[in-house]
């Protein structure tokens, strides 16, 4: 994917709908398809998962991930690109991000929460080199392997809603992760923001979780 032509942030923001919002850009080679459906499994008790250090602001992202399923129903695991088309009329801002390392269920997560109508879709597409969109600037993460997940059926949101902390992107290192090393998420643009990912492995699943709405990346341990 080739870079798109500068522009301010302001700028980018100009258009929008209600709390925070993300932005990650990559181009690169990719690997050979391997689509994966979108999925809502029922919720099922697992350890918290650790908040993003630069998470959004409201209840999802202060709320544990007690609601994340330990094992979603029916989500296989997939070493290629995988996709999934958002609802009709989706307009989603993203309102925070968390990480947390899942030794005992033999993964490692990072969720992205959103408000806002609609389900989210996805394309998600194992790169070589990562790069923000807009500006293309490199996306240098730790991790052998770089994942990168767009967020569709997104909308940009108000500079005056956006949280600082989402304002700055928001990286942080996956504690004790072995599958997933460190997570970038960055603001929306043109309709999708993007999620990258330093792994060590190339197996993971995506799948998205209600009430409230999530985005849920899981990469598997070695």
């Amino acid at each position: 994917m080739s870079a798109l032509p500068h522009l301010s942030r302001r700028t980018l923001l100009a258009t929008g709908a209600v709390a925070g919002m993300a932005t990650l850009a990559a181009c690169g080679s990719t690997r050979p398809d391997a689509s994966q459906p979108t999925s809502t499994p029922t919720a099922q008790p697992v350890p918290p998962t650790t908040p993003a250090t630069a998470s959004g602001t409201g209840e999802p992202s202060q709320a544990p991930a007690s609601d994340d399923p330990a094992e979603p129903t029916g989500i296989d695991w997939v070493s290629g690109d995988s996709s999934a088309e958002p609802s009709p009329g989706s307009a989603l801002v993203v309102s925070g991000v968390r990480v947390g390392a899942h030794p005992e269920e033999g993964y490692d997560r990072v969720v992205v929460e959103l408000t806002g109508p609609g389900v989210p879709g996805w394309n998600a597409m194992w790169v070589e080199q990562a790069h923000t969109q807009g500006k293309g600037e490199p996306i240098e993460l730790a991790g052998s392997h770089t994942l990168v997940i767009y967020g569709t059926g997104a909308t940009m949101a108000l500079a005056a809603d956006v949280p600082e902390a989402l304002d700055r992107g928001a990286r942080q290192t996956v504690p004790g992760g072995t599958g997933l090393i460190e997570a970038d998420l960055q603001l929306t643009f043109e309709d999708q923001y993007q999620l990258t990912l330093g792994t060590e492995t190339e197996e993971y699943r995506v799948f998205t979780l209600t009430e409230p709405t999530r985005l849920v990346v899981d990469v598997r341990r070695p």
